[in-house]
């Protein structure tokens, strides 16, 4: 029985077909692949096939699609820094566990579980994610102010891209989270100071008062 998904190909082709048979059916197979890739990049360089996660427009999704980016070069470092990651992963829930103390008092907004030794899940907070009321006016307040915050996805779920083809799913609950979700900065190379700062500056945004950022971009 063919199995849907999997190439078409004997397991001992070569013994069984002759030499020239198998070496033209390769060729063609080869021919068909490298145009299928070149017009699918003239069509991604015309605009007309979206590239990163599917998505053209900004942020909207177009198509279902995959992303598988390690090849050997990325493997090949990715092996010396897995070495780095326990320390890593130790400093993200040192961030994690002083936005918790640092915010857990506002009522605007509502925080993911902190970081616990024994708990029931060990969270590494590759991001880390809150629900803030008034959140587009609470993201304009942190980017003016030098902080970058990311509303994931464009703040839509995945049953609410119109191209995925699932638009008779409603899921009110998670429609209201994505009203609300901000991903704040969090990764291993933030200092105490600047974490402290976002701290203060959202806090600042509920109280309306304001300060300078100590590392600002130009």
């Amino acid at each position: 029985m063919e199995q849907i998904g999997k190439p078409n190909i004997p397991l001992h082709s070569l013994k069984r077909t002759p030499f020239w048979r198998f070496l033209a059916k390769l060729l063609i197979d080869c021919s068909v692949l490298v145009l299928s890739i070149l017009v699918y990049f003239f069509l991604r360089f015309e605009g007309k096939i979206p590239g990163n996660h599917r998505r053209i427009k900004g942020t909207e999704v177009m198509m279902w699609g995959l992303n598988c980016r390690l090849d050997n070069l990325q493997a090949a470092i990715l092996d010396v820094k897995l070495k780095k990651l326990p320390k890593w992963i130790e400093r993200r829930r040192e961030i994690a566990k002083m936005y918790q103390e640092g915010l857990c008092e506002i009522k605007e907004i509502k925080l993911p579980p902190p970081p616990e030794e024994n708990g029931e899940h060990y969270d590494i907070y590759q991001n880390y994610e809150i629900e803030a009321e008034r959140r587009d006016e609470l993201m304009t307040y942190l980017r003016n102010k030098g902080v970058e915050v990311v509303i994931q996805w464009g703040g839509k779920a995945v049953h609410q891209f119109p191209a995925l083809g699932l638009g008779d799913v409603h899921l009110p609950r998670t429609e209201e989270m994505f009203k609300k979700a901000l991903l704040l900065p969090l990764y291993p190379e933030l200092t105490d100071e600047q974490v402290r700062y976002v701290i203060d500056s959202i806090k600042e945004f509920y109280s309306q008062k304001s300060k300078d950022f100590p590392f600002r971009r130009n």
